[in-house]
């Protein structure tokens, strides 16, 4: 069985983020307590592939275009 590359995630009432934006995301968005512990940490809602409107959507974290190459590639370029 072949393992499914997700390429989006979507957050309930947010909106999408770019599966290698979403370690930043979360760790952004993590409330802590006076001790340090993690106390609320946001969960995705959807793994997506592609969707209908995608054209349209940009990524909640880094505001870029759903469809937009990776930073590397056009640092290469």
């Amino acid at each position: 069985m072949r393992h499914k590359v997700y390429r989006y995630y979507g957050i309930r009432f947010s909106g999408y983020v770019h599966t290698k934006c979403w370690p930043a995301y979360r760790d952004q968005h993590s409330r802590y307590d006076a001790q340090g512990r993690c106390v609320s940490r946001p969960t995705y809602d959807s793994q997506l592939q592609t969707f209908r409107g995608i054209q349209k959507e940009k990524c909640i974290h880094c505001n870029r275009p759903l469809l937009a190459k990776p930073l590397k590639a056009e640092q290469a370029v």
